[in-house]
């Protein structure tokens, strides 16, 4: 995991700074496992009944062996308009319907470093559900996996307002779309 620190460092450090970027698919893909690495190790920090209810320490573990996206992670990428100056945290429990009714519980959490925001759910029960953001979050989240093969850039047209990050998932939990392929 230290080769992935230092391979997605410069990447973070220019995307905290609001930089000019444009992410190739290795760069979307190493900083989307670097993004589930750093997010599942805080969940592992969090108190026992909150690793307990994500199964948080397992999927530190899977993730570990692995060494890849578990089946059903999803995660995105976006930017804040203002930043705090450092790092931020912040997980939650995220109940998704997809487009037949049925509803999905999944681990939600978002990582701030600066203006950089990597957002992340999953695993979602069921790798055949699509899971994207309409309305403003599909303005200011892109995705890094799946990967969509194109090329991202940063910083997005559209910035994430809430610096706190509670309100933040809620800002983006009412733009969430489901659908089972």
């Amino acid at each position: 995991m230290r080769r992935l620190d230092e391979t997605v460092r410069s990447t973070i450090e220019a995307l905290a700074l609001l930089r000019e970027a444009s992410l190739d698919h290795e760069q979307q893909e190493a900083l989307a496992i670097w993004g589930i690495k750093t997010i599942l190790a805080f969940c592992t920090k969090e108190p026992a009944e909150r690793q307990s209810e994500f199964g948080a320490t397992d999927l530190y573990r899977r993730f570990g062996e692995a060494r890849q996206p578990l089946p059903g992670m999803h995660v995105w990428l976006g930017q804040r308009v203002r930043e705090d100056g450092g790092a931020s945290f912040r997980s939650f429990a995220v109940t998704l319907q997809d487009d037949t009714g049925h509803t999905i519980p999944a681990l939600g959490a978002v990582l701030a470093v600066r203006h950089l925001v990597i957002y992340m759910l999953g695993p979602v029960s069921s790798p055949r559900l699509r899971v994207r953001f309409r309305y403003e979050s599909a303005m200011a989240l892109k995705p890094l996996f799946p990967a969509t093969g194109r090329s991202l850039t940063f910083p997005r047209p559209l910035g994430i307002a809430p610096s706190d990050l509670t309100t933040f998932a809620q800002f983006v939990g009412r733009d969430v779309a489901v659908t089972v392929q």
